[in-house]
């Protein structure tokens, strides 16, 4: 029985390696401007319009908070681009379509501006993210 604790903990830290070093096209991680602790990824498709119409995408958050901070955001939400708009929900809402909120990806596809649809107060109405 003592060798399940260190086999579990490697299979634990290789697969969360594995998550980070999948290909760009899936996996680009965003990172928040201005404090550069908020990340967004996009695991099925990146915002760059190809996803818009009817069909859903997901997108991950994580939140980088003070360690003993008890706000929770981190989470899966479903999202659907329209023109200069996401409409958000989050995965464990009972609501399917969520409400909108702009969105604008830049010419470059470098970075985007999205509408601070997780509602963390000490970030402004409308939000920058840039590919890490």
């Amino acid at each position: 029985m003592k060798w399940l604790l260190p086999l579990l903990l490697l299979a634990l830290f290789s697969s969360c390696s594995k998550s980070d070093s999948a290909g760009p096209d899936r996996r680009t991680r965003w990172v928040e401007t201005s404090l550069r602790k908020d990340t967004i990824t996009f695991p099925m498709a990146s915002p760059d319009g190809k996803s818009a119409g009817t069909q859903l995408y997901i997108l991950e958050l994580r939140v980088g908070l003070e360690p003993f901070d008890s706000r929770h955001f981190n989470s899966s939400y479903v999202y659907e681009l329209s023109g200069d708009s996401i409409q958000v929900s989050n995965l464990l809402s009972s609501s399917r379509y969520g409400e909108k909120y702009f969105f604008k990806l830049n010419d470059s596809k470098t970075s985007f501006q999205v509408g601070n649809f997780y509602h963390r107060i000490d970030l402004p109405d409308i939000l920058e993210f840039t590919k890490l």
